[in-house]
């Protein structure tokens, strides 16, 4: 995993090569102001599977068919989008619109985060979030 938090697939599904451009357009929203934050998204989904189609109303045989789109055969327990140095809950609105518009189950997922409590005096405690 490339980025802090990210869009993990709980089942196999089949994109077009439409669907996974606008997908893709949609994020670069996400990464808007990049020079100053240092935002950064990636889409990890590349449609290269032809699918044909025969025209409708035509008869059996005689081939396979015009190439009709691109499609990507994406498989479950694959990060779909990953999003780096954005806050948790933009991080989380960008994947759960994504997720709306994808036909499968998914999981919004962030690398472990983990308060540390160091007691140096005991009369204060100091917290400081660790990410891994």
């Amino acid at each position: 995993m490339f980025g802090h938090s990210g869009l993990l697939l709980l089942q196999p599904i089949r994109l077009n090569g439409k669907m996974v451009s606008k997908y893709k357009l949609f994020l670069k929203r996400s990464a808007r102001r990049s020079d100053k934050t240092l935002r950064k998204s990636w889409f990890n989904l590349f449609p290269h599977v032809p699918v044909s189609r025969k025209a409708k109303g035509s008869r059996m045989g005689k081939g396979k068919g015009k190439l009709a789109c691109w499609a990507t055969e994406v498989p479950a327990g694959l990060c779909i989008v990953e999003l780096k140095n954005l806050r948790y809950g933009r991080a989380k609105y960008f994947c759960n619109q994504v997720s709306h518009r994808i036909p499968g189950k998914t999981k919004f997922i962030v690398k472990y985060q983990r308060r540390v409590n160091l007691t140096l005096n005991p009369s204060k405690e100091i917290f400081y979030d660790v990410m891994w």
